[in-house]
């Protein structure tokens, strides 16, 4: 009887959908969306808005980007100082600005990995990235170089964009590749992205990307911060590996290692191997600010085959794979994951890989 009681209550506050009050109801709550603007041109190609099903599918990755206000707000602060580096870079290379809302919609300014295996700035592919010659292995992941990655971006952009000369069709294949954009073509015999029937996540991205220029353009419209630009004070040491200790190195020049892993995401692991790096460090660093004298962190495992594929690891009774993780300083899901463990649990002799590339 309660229950009914409950459901009689519920239908009774439901407005008659014929009611002017229903009306009312409907328009107050459509009133408070922000207009977005009339027009909206990427890289110089207009959104064709006056296409009903266009202004639909626009609008769904506009409100839908607009209203995840946290994540906007990072991205605003991370604009602060990766878009001068960005815009400058793109500049340089003879490409329009607005690629800059590419890098958003793909990443939202973060070092961050796809489950597709996509990582960086720019979201790279390992094969993309190879292509380009940026270095990806056990010790670092040059996905995640600021200057680097946003090179290869630029190499890949180019391509594309000469290959289709619409900038649109190179976002698409940018998203999901050219050979599935070339197919499309092919098969459906039009060369204009609004013309093509592709699969929904390829044509959501083309208008994640106009949706984050018509937001991150001027953010301040939309109650957000506005930019307050301010170029990196970085310098570049070019350092000859290998570096066994960076934590040691980074106190040596006057920074923290957590300062220098934050200035360069490239790097993966505690040292870098044989080979060259530039590194970037704060100009304002004081070489003399941290006392080593006490220092005495000893390195409990030297991974000294740096040519090598991976090593193994023979396990000793009373390790565990947190143990093992630390010696080589890798993850302990990643140790499960190169050796297809279900469980943590090992057993003296066994055998483990560690991945070095």
């Amino acid at each position: 009887m309660y229950l009914f009681f409950l459901l009689f209550l519920s239908c009774q506050s439901v407005p008659d959908q014929n009611s002017q009050d229903s009306k009312t109801v409907v328009l107050n709550r459509i009133s408070v969306l922000p207009a977005y603007p009339e027009t909206l041109a990427v890289c110089g190609i207009p959104l064709p808005i006056e296409d009903q099903e266009v202004k639909d599918r626009f609008e769904r990755e506009f409100y839908t980007t607009l209203h995840n206000e946290n994540m906007n707000l990072q991205t605003v602060k991370a604009g602060n100082t990766l878009i001068p580096v960005l815009k400058k870079m793109l500049v340089e290379n003879g490409l329009p600005e607005d690629l800059i809302y590419l890098a958003i919609a793909e990443s939202n300014l973060r070092f961050v990995s796809s489950p597709a295996g996509a990582t960086g700035l720019w979201q790279l592919m390992e094969f993309v990235a190879r292509g380009e010659e940026l270095r990806i292995n056990y010790w670092v992941d040059e996905r995640n170089h600021i200057e680097k990655s946003t090179k290869a971006a630029i190499a890949l952009v180019k391509r594309l964009k000469k290959k289709y000369n619409d900038w649109n069709l190179v976002f698409a294949a940018y998203n999901v590749g050219e050979g599935n954009i070339d197919d499309n073509i092919k098969f459906q015999h039009v060369r204009k992205f609004f013309d093509l029937y592709l699969n929904e996540e390829t044509s959501r991205y083309i208008f994640r990307i106009y949706a984050a220029k018509a937001i991150f353009e001027k953010p301040e419209r939309w109650g957000l911060p506005a930019y307050e630009f301010k170029s990196p004070e970085f310098e570049t040491v070019k350092v000859t590996g290998p570096v066994e200790n960076l934590a040691k190195f980074a106190l040596e020049k006057g920074v923290s290692y957590r300062d220098l892993r934050l200035i360069n995401p490239w790097m993966k692991r505690r040292g870098l191997p044989d080979g060259k790096y530039e590194i970037a460090l704060p100009k304002d660093r004081d070489a003399g600010k941290y006392d080593l004298s006490g220092y005495s962190y000893t390195k409990l495992k030297a991974v000294d085959n740096y040519a090598a594929s991976s090593v193994d690891h023979t396990v000793k009774d009373g390790e565990t794979l947190l143990s093992i993780a630390l010696q080589y300083d890798v993850l302990v899901d990643e140790l499960k994951k190169w050796n297809n463990l279900k469980t943590e649990m090992l057993m003296n002799g066994q055998k483990l890989k560690i991945v070095l590339k």
